[in-house]
């Protein structure tokens, strides 16, 4: 058989991160994330409990989607947002990074910039 060990090298480790810029927002935060994917092994395995859950609601909607953004931003600042740079508070005053922080953050941006973030993280080629 031949050998395709080369190809190793374009495996993603779940602990690389990289900057996504919110390029919306002024100053310009950007958080260090790491992909969402099934690389990042604590991320996935808790997106699988929950997917048990989710599958559970076969129905989709409006409603379903809000849920399941909201289940998002908790995973994300739990599991794939590391750190950040600029982020201010309302007063203009840096925010220092921690998951509760994270959360509160990540709840306060609209839907679709949210959405931004996740297409993002779940792209492995952005890692």
């Amino acid at each position: 058989m031949a050998n395709f060990s080369h190809l190793a090298k374009l495996e993603v480790s779940g602990d690389k991160t990289v900057d996504f810029t919110i390029f919306q927002i002024e100053g310009e935060p950007s958080l260090q994330i790491v992909a969402a994917s099934e690389n990042n092994r604590t991320y996935f395995n808790e997106l699988l409990r929950k997917g048990g859950k989710r599958q559970a609601k076969k129905k989709v909607d409006a409603a379903t989607i809000k849920s399941n953004r909201e289940e998002d931003r908790v995973l994300y600042a739990k599991h794939i947002v590391k750190g950040w740079t600029d982020v201010v508070d309302a007063n203009g005053k840096t925010v220092a990074f921690t998951e509760g922080e994270c959360l509160g953050f990540l709840s306060s941006l609209p839907d679709w910039l949210f959405d931004e973030l996740r297409t993002f993280a779940s792209d492995i080629q952005n890692f």
